[in-house]
């Protein structure tokens, strides 16, 4: 073994039974119901979307459960209801054009979600309007990306021992004995 050296790069085969779950995972793989309408957030706030109407409560606000609305926390400061939260969650109540440029201002009701005895709700905060479209962030709800879904690929990568250094194992890699902290070889 020998140290990296700076602008150099470190590739990792994670072994033949990785590389064999992958390949039946893509040949296996089907799309979920609804996987060709599915966006995340980041894309939702992007400046190729930015100027799509935000859905009210009356449509499709919650894109099934997946996303949550935002406004900037600066915005309730202009209303003077200042807030030390950078965002604060809310609904959409209405959309709506104000003048000829065509760009759409928003009504929105600020909420706080409460857990208390076991029991969830909601508080219902203050109400701002004439918000502009960049007053609106899309978060995705916990848990509901991809990445996160069950049906996303997963397998243990099996890098060997050998590839760390002994101080970071807790194993000696050629004989498999237990290392003590007191045997370890710093160096």
């Amino acid at each position: 073994l020998r140290d990296i050296e700076a602008g150099e790069e470190i590739t990792v085969d994670y072994g033949s039974a990785w590389e064999a779950a992958w390949q039946r995972h893509v040949q296996e793989w089907v799309p979920p119901e609804g996987a060709d309408d599915y966006m995340p957030a980041y894309e939702l706030n992007g400046p190729d979307r930015i100027d799509d109407p935000v859905p009210t409560v009356r449509e499709k606000w919650d894109m099934d459960g997946t996303k949550i609305i935002w406004v900037h926390g600066v915005y309730s400061d202009l209303f003077g209801l200042p807030t030390d939260e950078v965002f604060l969650r809310c609904i959409v109540l209405d959309r709506y054009q104000r003048d000829e440029s065509g760009d759409y201002y928003y009504m929105v009701q600020t909420m706080t979600l409460t857990e208390e005895d076991r029991a969830c709700g909601v508080t219902w905060g203050s109400i701002l309007w004439d918000l502009p479209r960049d007053a609106l962030i899309w978060d995705d709800v916990t848990y509901t990306r991809d990445h996160q879904k069950t049906w996303s690929f997963r397998h243990e990568m099996q890098l060997p021992d050998r590839m760390f250094p002994i101080a970071w194992n807790n194993r000696n890699p050629t004989t498999g004995e237990s290392i003590e902290e007191k045997d370890m070889n710093y160096m």
